[in-house]
């Protein structure tokens, strides 16, 4: 190897993570840039590490893809509307391949070229936020921008900013965790991002962070994971009795919530009547007929009940295997990642982004959608690229 390829090494490197970097803000917020043009990019950026791993990752992985195949042909033959759930089907399928372009990247750098290129890519993001939060506040006279006209024109809704901003946000708090951010870089990040979060108000994404909050602090100080484990039993158990037991017809318990009972309670009865299969991928919009005041509801906002209304029993089983597969193929086991500490950057992150789909999936987050299995193949990644046995001999 010559001293000019050596020289080139650490600058294709640098842009391929800052293209990593990018690649995640479009998974989360595919408006503010094009996700297909940045995935594009992405993937041509990486070709050269995907073709030397794709063997190697393609037998690691084919196992969980039969619960996956089966998920996805059941949304298409379970649907009255065949050719939109095909559709449905492409998309998924081309946000968890990406699995296979950024798992090798991310094994090909150390934690430091990784948070290093974070720290830097979430400095510029961050004001790229927060300068849109406070030109949506100058342009519509407000200080809170929840219901935003301009949001719902340019970025889809208020929850898709502020699902980007939290994001980097949860990021941030694991690079705080895992001691790879100085206070005054915490400072530069942390605050834009939190104006952003409090200014938009979107109760999923503060719900999320604050959990997150919670494990990282478990973590840092080296606190029992039961008392994670009991909060999530906690927090299932008050979500449960809420949104699906506690009397609020037409707000009469002044909560806001009677909106969200009724579109739950609406999606469990219409998935009684075809509970084993479903009504097929990417058609709740167009078939189920449900209103929020006068306007049709284009998801159930949990995606638990999605996935049920959409490929049943059948394929929600189908799905959860295949995932579950893909996690335990790791090495990442829960008892693998109790017994280690510290955990590798990755890790934490995938962790923490794993808590936040599973935390917002209860309240937002479209199925198909790349806010969902975009982040899957993140998490995924990042997972894969740090084996448990070099992390515990290094120890």
């Amino acid at each position: 190897m010559t001293i000019k390829t050596l020289s080139k090494a650490p600058l294709i490197k640098n842009l391929q993570l800052i293209l990593f970097w990018a690649l995640v803000t479009t998974i989360i917020l595919p408006s503010v840039l094009s996700f297909t043009a940045v995935s594009v990019v992405f993937c041509l950026a990486t070709i050269n590490l995907f073709a030397k791993n794709i063997k190697t990752y393609s037998k690691q992985t084919y196992g969980q893809w039969i619960g996956l195949t089966t998920f996805l042909v059941i949304g298409v033959l379970s649907s009255e509307l065949p050719d939109k759930s095909l559709k449905a089907v492409y998309d998924i399928t081309r946000y968890l391949f990406l699995f296979y372009f950024i798992t090798p990247l991310l094994k090909n750098v150390t934690d430091k070229e990784l948070t290093s290129s974070l720290v830097g890519f979430s400095i510029f993001i961050s004001y790229v936020f927060l300068t849109i939060v406070l030109y949506t506040q100058y342009t519509e006279n407000s200080l809170i921008i929840r219901d935003s006209q301009l949001g719902y024109e340019v970025w889809g809704s208020h929850n898709l900013l502020s699902s980007g901003i939290t994001t980097f946000f949860v990021l941030a708090l694991c690079l705080i965790a895992t001691k790879n951010l100085s206070l005054s870089q915490s400072v530069i990040i942390i605050t834009p991002l939190l104006y952003g979060i409090v200014c938009i108000l979107s109760r999923g994404n503060i719900f999320s962070s604050l959990f997150i909050t919670i494990f990282l602090a478990l973590y840092y100080f080296k606190l029992p994971y039961k008392i994670f484990v009991t909060l999530i039993l906690l927090m299932l158990i008050a979500y449960i009795y809420l949104f699906f037991f506690f009397p609020c017809e037409n707000d009469a318990c002044n909560l806001r919530i009677y909106a969200r009972q009724y579109l739950y309670e609406s999606t469990f009865v219409q998935f009684y009547e075809r509970p084993i299969f479903g009504y097929g991928l990417s058609v709740f919009k167009l078939l189920s007929g449900i209103k929020e005041g006068t306007v049709f509801v284009i998801m159930p906002h949990n995606l638990i009940l999605e996935l049920l209304y959409s490929v049943g029993l059948v394929g929600t089983i189908a799905l959860f295997s295949g995932l579950a597969l893909w996690f335990y193929k790791s090495g990442w086991t829960f008892t693998t990642i109790k017994n280690i500490y510290p955990l590798p950057f990755p890790v934490i992150a995938a962790l923490c982004l794993l808590i936040y789909l599973l935390t917002r999936g209860l309240f937002d987050l479209k199925l198909v959608s790349s806010q969902t299995f975009g982040l899957l193949a993140v998490i995924f990644s990042l997972l894969y690229s740090r084996k448990p046995d070099s992390v515990a001999n290094k120890q």
